[in-house]
């Protein structure tokens, strides 16, 4: 038995499917004002080797993700300039590590 894996990041940071692949575009997935996600477009992978906790993951993120940015703002720190757009290999690829301050908002 061989298990093959996708490598879903090439996928997903493919120009000919997304322009602009590293530019941040949330209206690339809406049509007439509603999300609408393309075929070719699965970060939880497909069929029987679909993501067990795709929803859990996509309720927690949202959760954390929006909390954090109510309550911090984050910024670079002075003088470094703006993260690496390069990533960790791995199961589930990563931001490589980075500097950033954390601001608590008023």
């Amino acid at each position: 038995d061989t298990m093959v894996v996708s490598n879903y990041t090439n996928i997903l940071l493919d120009e000919n499917y997304f322009p602009e692949p590293y530019s941040f575009k949330p209206e690339r997935f809406l049509v007439n004002g509603r999300v609408s996600l393309p075929d070719h477009y699965f970060p939880f992978g497909l069929a029987k080797h679909r993501c067990m906790g795709d929803a859990l993951a996509k309720c927690n993120i949202f959760v954390f993700t929006t909390t954090m940015l109510q309550r911090f703002s984050l910024v670079p720190v002075p003088g470094e300039g703006l993260p690496s757009l390069d990533h960790m290999d791995g199961a589930t690829p990563s931001a490589a590590p980075f500097k950033a301050l954390v601001i608590p908002r008023i």
